[in-house]
């Protein structure tokens, strides 16, 4: 569970990862390119999304040494822009 923030970092599209728990705590780096993740489709739909199997399709995953069968991944708004996520 966690929240990512949309952000920038050396000049490209990012997300900054908050209050991460669970299984994940240490598993994840603090920040991550917008392209590497899952939370890149749904910041750019606005929409809920259900992934299944989700680090194995995003490189930021790719070598995770924790399984993540399914994501559930909520897009947060503000003033009518989504601005992050929040997954479980």
């Amino acid at each position: 569970v966690g929240i990512s923030v949309l952000t920038e970092r050396d000049g490209a599209p990012a997300v900054r990862r908050h209050g991460v728990a669970g299984a994940l705590v240490g598993a994840l780096p603090e920040y991550a390119p917008l392209d590497c993740v899952p939370c890149r489709e749904v910041i750019a739909s606005g929409e809920v999304r259900l992934f299944r199997e989700p680090m194995s399709r995003f490189a930021d995953g790719g070598a995770m040494a924790v399984p993540v069968p399914e994501a559930l991944i909520v897009p947060i708004r503000s003033r009518g822009a989504t601005v992050g996520t929040l997954w479980a």
